[in-house]
């Protein structure tokens, strides 16, 4: 049986996410690589400094010829960033939410969609 598109860049891509990075944090549980959690510090000099954004993701089986699905989590019940809904919605371009340069196969969730830049 063919390993399907996706996992093949999951499997991949895991290894990078997971590695230490002081921007955030990814977990990856083993058992399902299509659906993960990931925790974003918010840029030193910025208004967002020392604030953590949770992220939920599922990769879809068309990944990368499409983007991965981002949800962002929050429970203060207030807007934390303009790009951050209160429902869930995250708004970038690269997600297909937002105008603007769409995702490109090249991309990965740590070059696209993780950018804290």
């Amino acid at each position: 049986m063919a390993v399907p598109l996706c996992m093949k860049r999951m499997l991949h891509e895991k290894i990078t996410l997971t590695k230490a990075n002081p921007d955030y944090f990814v977990s990856i549980p083993d058992n399902d690589i299509l659906h993960f959690t990931a925790y974003v510090l918010g840029p030193a000099e910025s208004i967002y400094a020392h604030k953590l954004v949770k992220l939920r993701f599922e990769i879809p089986q068309s990944y990368p010829l499409q983007p991965p699905i981002c949800k962002f989590v929050q429970h203060s019940g207030h807007r934390l960033h303009p790009n951050l809904y209160v429902e869930g919605k995250v708004c970038l371009s690269i997600l297909g939410t937002w105008p603007g340069e769409p995702w490109a196969t090249a991309m990965t969730v740590d070059s696209g969609a993780l950018a804290t830049d």
